[in-house]
């Protein structure tokens, strides 16, 4: 039979009627605490929604016994959701490489922690900023020519700038507001030509890209501020081969 047909364009990403970091029709936001108590294999899941109704996952389960607890982490781009990762979770995943961006979320981090510690009896074991690990999701396209790979970029990174979140984050990544809102009204347009709008900056808040050494030295960077993982995002056109590739390649820059 022939493959499904895929929702995404060219560059991997998913357009803005489907992507769910955007509102479309229909789509309701839902914001709030969530509670998770779970053995190995089965999970409850409760919690509220933004009009405070539940939304209880009645006998909700793995289809799979993991041989060990799974980590929860929690995706977040706003301060309040970054405090709730280091109150709660066991890892919080965001965005961007600015360094100024990394300290607010270790600040954030910190005090969801100190918040956890004001709220439990167990002083044997506070929760700590350290039991949240901080994890960078970021495109990256290794190459000589910086200007070659920050121009692959651009298409990819389009979603990551024009999305939605907490304008009070766009000083944070080092870019300029106004540039920003063109980007998002041009996304929410669905303008093919969005990406000729990502400027340099914007490539470099969001991606790494250039020479190995240059990818090594951001990564060696978020590493000395606060974080502790890194996702790597290559785009939909990268074979396992080149992805192994560029694994040697770092891992052999970061090890010497």
């Amino acid at each position: 039979p022939a493959p499904a047909a895929s929702s995404r364009d060219d560059s991997g990403c998913l357009p803005p009627k489907t992507n769910p970091r955007f509102r479309g029709p229909g789509r309701r936001q839902i914001s709030g605490r969530f509670r998770v108590s779970a053995t190995q294999n089965q999970p409850e899941i409760s919690g509220t929604a933004g009009d405070h109704t539940r939304f209880p996952l009645t006998g909700a389960r793995l289809d799979f016994t993991p041989p060990q607890p799974i980590p929860l982490y929690l995706a977040a781009r706003g301060p309040r959701m970054m405090s709730l990762a280091g109150e709660l979770a066991d890892g919080l995943i965001t965005h961007s490489l600015s360094l100024p961006f990394i300290e607010h979320v270790v600040e954030r981090v910190e005090l969801g922690a100190q918040r956890a510690q004001a709220a439990t009896a167990d002083t044997a074991a506070p929760r700590q900023p350290s039991d949240c690990s901080i994890a960078v999701w970021l495109e990256i396209f290794l190459h000589d020519d910086l200007a070659h790979a920050r121009d692959v970029l651009r298409p990819r990174c389009r979603y990551m700038v024009g999305g939605e979140f907490d304008p009070s984050m766009i000083p944070l990544y080092g870019l300029d507001p106004a540039a920003v809102m063109k980007v998002r009204q041009a996304v929410r347009a669905n303008d093919p030509k969005a990406h000729e709008l990502i400027t340099d900056d914007m490539v470099d808040a969001f991606s790494i890209c250039g020479s190995v050494d240059r990818a090594g030295d951001r990564i060696d960077a978020l590493r000395s501020a606060g974080v502790s993982e890194v996702i790597l995002s290559f785009g939909p056109a990268i074979s396992e081969h080149e992805i192994a590739e560029v694994g040697e390649a770092m891992l052999s820059f970061l090890n010497r």
